[in-house]
């Protein structure tokens, strides 16, 4: 029963480790009511206590768009990780074929992340903003690239000792600082 509770926590922290960074790195899609511009778009911000319009700049919408797309594919990943450690930890003959889907499910996050790098690097920040969009870019390319432990780790049968990892990386902790930082100086990029 431990294994399965073991199993079971690993898997939460990959999925709200997946979460954070989703949420942090421009996830959030603006409300229906918007009124287009050549350079802004007003949106209708709702608060717990009161509703005030927000016009996003042209950096913004973009880092927004990309942040949606690239936590969308975080999310979706993380969950069929998690229903895949779900279900062999019911199963005693389903560890290698989970291992694999795992790994497969790995590769396709790193794939999402590269890509969500390139169309990150094109994306040009305003000056105030440049050190943290450089932060930002390293990150995502530094969570990409330490996939290859946690793959390591699983192929080497240590399931959930790889996906514990995932938790500490740097680039997650980087993309987190540097998604904090810039709607910190007043870019509204996350959700």
């Amino acid at each position: 029963m431990k294994k399965d509770v073991w199993s079971l926590s690993c898997a939460s922290v990959l999925v709200g480790a997946l979460a954070l960074v989703s949420s942090g790195c421009g996830g959030g899609a603006p409300s229906a009511k918007q009124s287009r511009s050549a350079t802004t778009t007003t949106t209708s911000v709702t608060t717990p206590h009161r509703t005030q319009p927000h016009a996003y700049s042209t950096y913004e919408l973009k880092m927004r768009r990309l942040g949606n797309a690239l936590g969308l594919s975080i999310h979706e990943l993380g969950s069929q990780i998690l229903d895949v450690v779900q279900e062999s930890s019911t199963s005693a003959t389903a560890s290698k074929h989970s291992s694999a889907k795992i790994i497969h499910d790995l590769r396709e996050l790193q794939a999402s992340l590269r890509l969500g790098a390139k169309q990150l690097q094109k994306i040009r920040p305003p000056a105030k903003v440049k050190v943290q969009q450089a932060l930002l870019l390293r990150g995502v390319r530094e969570y990409a690239s330490e996939l290859n432990g946690v793959i390591a780790t699983v192929k080497a049968g240590q399931t959930q000792a790889g996906l514990s990892l995932i938790y500490n990386l740097k680039g997650i902790k980087d993309m987190t600082t540097a998604s904090h930082a810039i709607t910190a100086k007043g870019f509204a990029i996350g959700q």
